[in-house]
């Protein structure tokens, strides 16, 4: 038996019926094929299994809304039959980051800054997130493993405290805007902040920040493999801003993350985010959660809802969109990590094609 937040099935049969005639309604009219993409896999406990899974399916509508699913599928197991058979699926309940009606009503209907920057870019498809629990003072997010972009720099001296947008730098961008395509665009623009110490000569030491720029790629192109992506580096071994140490740009696949998040009023200045994670993690200790800290300072991670990221139908990153919206509907978050760091892991790229760029940070 099968049960899903939206439907119920008695038989394998009717399920596999159920699922080809969704992917059919989704690939009709020259849609974007439906992503799936399995997250994670292991056994909950003797006899049954969980899979995380993601999907993507472009709704039919005139903005090719993309909706993005967030979900978990409990299996029950038994023992095969006689001949060594593998153990066999009895039962499946799947749950979903929300409910069915929150997860359409968010992403199919184009939200307010979606509409306002029609005019030069496609709304946004979102990085789904699971919200684990919620208090006065923040919520616990999940944000599910993906494949991304990463561009970072070091930085020291002034650029510690200079103001700067959340938006890529410009050697991430490999790609160009070309009125006649059509672009993915995906939000929030992810970017993760994190204390260092350089050594420096006379057994000195100075303070510094990573400062990584994390660019999930777009469900039709996450489930590429890694030869068939571009180049993700649009040059990152050439002149760096001053105070900037080391830049690198490539593909990586980041863990699940899980966050302190609560979200901030105005402009996501350099203040109010590093503010509001100090906060963050004061409240987070003292309910007890594990909060990751380098150099004694919590991994702030700034998510900025107001701001898309855009690829072209290259896969090739091509346009950053930062809207300017009224101070009441600004929509930034800011959250610290919890548990354990977060070491993404590089893809490798097989030809000179699609090879990573570093000028060996």
């Amino acid at each position: 038996r099968v049960e899903t937040p939206i439907w119920s099935c008695a038989s394998a049969r009717d399920y596999l019926d159920d699922l080809a005639g969704a992917c059919r309604f989704f690939t009709n009219a020259g849609r974007t094929p439906p992503a799936l993409a399995v997250l994670s896999t292991g056994v909950v406990r003797p006899g049954v299994a969980k899979v995380q899974w993601s999907l993507g399916v472009e709704w039919p509508s005139a903005w090719r809304s993309r909706v993005n699913l967030l979900a978990e599928s409990e299996l029950l197991l038994e023992s095969g039959g006689g001949g060594g058979g593998g153990p066999r699926v009895r039962a499946i309940k799947e749950t979903w980051h929300e409910a069915p009606l929150d997860v359409f009503g968010r992403q199919v209907t184009p939200r307010l800054r979606d509409l306002v920057s029609l005019w030069n870019s496609p709304t946004a498809e979102h990085v789904p997130m699971w919200t684990e629990r919620t208090t006065d003072d923040y919520r616990v997010l999940r944000v599910p493993p993906m494949v991304a972009v990463q561009a970072e720099w070091v930085e020291t001296q002034t650029l510690l405290l200079a103001e700067q947008a959340p938006l890529p730098p410009e050697f991430a961008f490999t790609g160009e805007v070309k009125r006649s395509e059509w672009y993915s665009c995906v939000a929030p623009s992810l970017l993760e902040r994190g204390r260092l110490s350089q050594q420096l000569p006379g057994n000195m030491r100075q303070v510094a920040q990573r400062r990584r720029w994390v660019l999930p790629l777009p469900a039709a192109f996450a489930c590429l493999p890694a030869a068939e992506l571009p180049s993700p580096d649009g040059g990152s071994g050439g002149t760096r801003p001053e105070g900037v140490t080391s830049q690198s740009v490539q593909y990586v696949r980041r863990p699940s993350m899980r966050l302190a998040a609560r979200s901030i009023r105005n402009l996501p200045s350099n203040k109010a985010v590093l503010s509001a994670a100090r906060e963050l993690a004061a409240a987070a200790e003292r309910d007890g959660l594990t909060v990751v800290r380098q150099e004694g300072q919590p991994v702030v991670v700034q998510m900025c809802y107001d701001a898309k990221i855009g690829w072209n139908k290259r896969a090739q990153v091509s346009m950053a969109v930062w809207l300017s919206m009224p101070p009441l509907l600004q929509d930034n978050q800011v959250g610290v990590l919890l548990d354990v760091p977060c070491t993404p892991v590089p893809l490798p790229m097989i030809d000179a094609g699609g090879a990573s760029g570093s000028d060996g940070s």
